[in-house]
């Protein structure tokens, strides 16, 4: 038992303690699935329905079963609230010596995620991402009091200290701010500065398109957010269609792999948009900036057992770009500090595989000078300089146009430490301002990285104005938390559907896994240019092997094979075995379907009757347990194409194979002209109704 838990009473909150360790009025909880508060952690375990309290100085751990996925946990004094993905609700408890007891469970609308506490403690905000909006709690009274709609599935949220604004990131539409001072706010979106792909081919340029990633982060002062995004060039054609007999990586790496990884934009780009906030928190949209997040080419370090004053004193040769001594002096470091990670060196001991995919969660140094992100797939995380900086001016100066550094215009790439974890890092939290903790969801561990190494570390390739990214490891202090009760296989498929790093999966340097489009084995709402045609991306939540023949057209016969297929083809994966594509299936299969909110029953019950009818014919293909006659048919200009299941359909726009509905009632008017069943007869009220019977599925 921890001593400083010893009961604050609900209606005495007025102390916001952020996932920092730091109790301040005046900062504000940004939840996530760690939360560390002096010398304890909080982990939110979705696999095992529970919340853990972890002891950082022994290791001690508590568990307390809460309910079906929790997601992200925020505090309020001594009182936890924790989102639940499975159950609709958000819980509000406080630990106990042998476990913790409820305060209050509230409903809030299907699948929560995020979570935001106002300043003061007196409201939270909870993200429902299957029902379009975000909740106000009033926490005297456990109840919600307003409920503010965001378009495209709200599932980040973050809350300003002045209480009038609050940032939420969707799963689709980007992120938008409200104005807490208007009783009904509208969502106002935050725009992030373009981002153009050029290629190095042909010198065609083609625009990207921003994802929002994770939750906005706000600096200690109020004074700036950080939005974490996902650049995608979807829109060139990618290659890759066609894998050799042997199931070895073809030649030019995989579609998705093309670009410069080792210096240039691909068409995965991890980037914090950055803004400057008025004394409310409004955003100042001329002052946006793209901090791209990638090494060029990136030594790796392994810190082993030697002390940060021994790691800082070889920092200091840690050279120019021209190939100077520092490059010397990193190999030297390598020796010194017990070798290097898996050893594949290239020139001047530098990698060529840098550290790339999407950032999972972002956080703003205790200082407010520095950015920490969590790169889920890369097993990393990247500290970075919160502004732009001036080479051999750490921390200060203006940018550069003319470095090649840095970049030009609002789209900066900046020197980056990259700080290894275990697989799957996905929470950032920091313990006082000496430390920095991780956590890694796919082995279930936390670690620890020391602060002043790290941020020397930054200091040191800023100074130097190198070119390349530092990898290091973290140091080898680490809290793993226990099984999972997940079999064994799914647990396998589900790092491999990670993996942006696994050579089996994808080419080094190309930023994507299973996971970059198909987020809890969702879909990322994009149409991509493939060989064959344009292809929406499919959602793979639900029991993706009752619907096969899987994938739009083509005769895949499972899952397994599709993933044979896409990570030896367009990711570039290199000699997957049997066992690999097996658990991938298995852990595809083990999602949860994605849910919505249901609309009016009475709506929905008319609407099953009109999907049923002869005429409208919608059952004829879309019928069984599966709502898929798992045949292929002849439509919208295709030869071919693949019976979809409906499960979960109200949470998977886009919608047809290139994407042209963009919501299910333009994809209900244009069924007689694709070849889809007969809606040319239909009322108005029988196509609303319709539509409420497919977003009730």
């Amino acid at each position: 038992m921890v001593d400083r838990w010893k009961g604050v009473a609900v209606a005495a909150l007025g102390m916001v303690v952020t996932g920092c360790g730091t109790e301040d009025a005046e900062l504000v909880a940004q939840s996530g699935a760690l939360v560390v508060d002096g010398d304890v952690a909080f982990v939110a375990d979705r696999d095992n329905g529970e919340v853990l309290r972890i002891a950082l100085t022994s290791g001690a751990i508590t568990a307390c079963p809460v309910g079906v996925e929790p997601a992200r946990i925020a505090q309020i004094g001594d009182v936890l609230i924790v989102s639940l993905v499975g159950d609709d609700s958000v819980v509000a408890l406080r630990m106990t010596a042998d476990g913790c007891e409820d305060v209050a469970r509230v409903d809030v609308g299907v699948e929560p995620w995020g979570i935001a506490v106002a300043k003061g403690g007196g409201e939270v905000y909870v993200a429902a991402q299957g029902s379009g909006h975000v909740a106000e709690i009033d926490v005297a009274t456990w109840t919600v009091v307003r409920k503010f709609a965001v378009p495209g599935g709200p599932r980040w949220v973050t809350a300003h200290p002045s209480g009038a604004a609050l940032y939420v990131g969707t799963v689709g539409a980007g992120a938008y701010v409200l104005d807490l001072r208007d009783q009904e706010p509208a969502a106002q979106p935050i725009n992030p500065p373009a981002v153009e792909r050029g290629d190095a081919n042909t010198g065609e340029i083609f625009p990207t398109t921003p994802r929002v990633t994770g939750a906005v982060a706000i600096d200690p002062e109020g004074g700036r957010l950080g939005v974490p995004l996902l650049y995608v060039e979807h829109t060139s054609p990618v290659d890759g269609d066609d894998v050799p007999d042997d199931g070895t990586r073809p030649e030019g790496g995989g579609g998705y792999a093309d670009g410069n990884p080792e210096g240039g934009l691909t068409r995965f780009n991890p980037a914090i948009a950055t803004m400057d906030l008025d004394a409310v928190g409004m955003p100042k949209p001329a002052s946006a900036q793209a901090l791209l997040v990638a090494g060029r080419a990136s030594a790796t370090l392994a810190m082993g057992g030697a002390s940060s004053s021994e790691v800082l004193d070889q920092l200091a040769g840690f050279g120019p770009a021209d190939g100077g001594g520092g490059m010397g002096s990193t190999r030297e470091m390598v020796a010194d500090t017990g070798g290097c990670f898996d050893c594949d060196f290239g020139f001047g001991g530098f990698r060529t595989d840098p550290a790339r995919g999407y950032l999972a969660e972002v956080r703003f140094g205790p200082e407010g000078r520095s950015l920490y992100a969590s790169i889920e797939g890369a097993d990393m995380v990247a500290i970075l300089p919160a502004e732009p900086v001036q080479a051999g001016q750490p921390f200060a100066g203006s940018l550069d146009n003319d470095d090649p550094f840095f970049g030009d215009g609002a789209t900066i790439t900046v020197p980056t430490v990259f700080v290894r974890t275990a697989p799957g890092a996905t929470g950032v939290a920091f313990r006082g301002t000496a430390e920095a903790w991780t956590y890694s969801f796919l082995e279930r561990t936390l670690h620890r990285v020391d602060r002043d190494t790290v941020d020397a570390a930054l200091q040191g390739v800023i100074v130097n104005g190198a070119p390349s990214s530092l990898a290091t490891w973290a140091e080898p202090v680490q809290v793993y938390l226990g099984p999972s009760v997940l079999p064994p296989q799914v647990l396998e498929g589900r790092r491999l559907f990670y993996s942006a790093s696994h050579p089996s999966m994808t080419t080094a340097g190309a930023g994507v896994s299973c996971a970059t489009c198909h987020f809890d084995g969702r879909n990322d709402g994009l149409t991509w240019q493939f060989d064959l045609g344009p292809r929406q991306t499919s959602s793979l939540a639900g029991v993706v092997s009752e619907t096969a023949p899987v994938t739009w057209t083509n005769d895949v016969d499972s899952v397994a094979t599709e993933a044979r297929l896409t990570s030896q083809g367009r990711m570039g994966g290199n000699a997957i075995s049997e066992a690999q594509v097996s658990a991938i299936q298995a852990y595809v299969d083990s999602t949860p379907a994605a849910r919505t909110a249901s609309p009016d029953a009475e709506s929905v019950a008319r609407g099953r009757v009109v999907f049923q009818r002869a005429d409208t014919a919608c059952s004829t293909c879309h019928n069984g347990p599966a709502l898929t006659d798992n045949r292929s048919y002849a439509m919208h200009g295709l030869t071919a194409v693949n019976t979809p299941t409906l499960r979960g359909v109200g949470a998977t726009g886009p919608y047809l194979h290139d994407g042209a509905a963009a919501s299910l009632r333009d994809l209900v008017d244009m069924a007689d002209a694709i070849g889809m069943g007969s809606t040319r007869t239909l009322s108005e009220q029988d196509k609303v109704d319709l539509v409420a019977y497919l977003t009730s599925l």
